[in-house]
């Protein structure tokens, strides 16, 4: 995996991040959060 093309971004306050289907992802929080996820058919 060490060559691969990858995104990184910090999301702020109110914003989203939308992962389309079968892409793999990694989530890492900086302070106290949480997050929701979604999957639809």
């Amino acid at each position: 995996f060490k060559r691969l093309e990858y995104v990184d971004c910090i999301l702020e306050p109110g914003e989203t991040l939308y992962i389309p289907v079968g892409w793999w992802h990694y989530v890492r929080g900086l302070s106290v959060s949480f997050s929701v996820s979604f999957w639809w058919n």
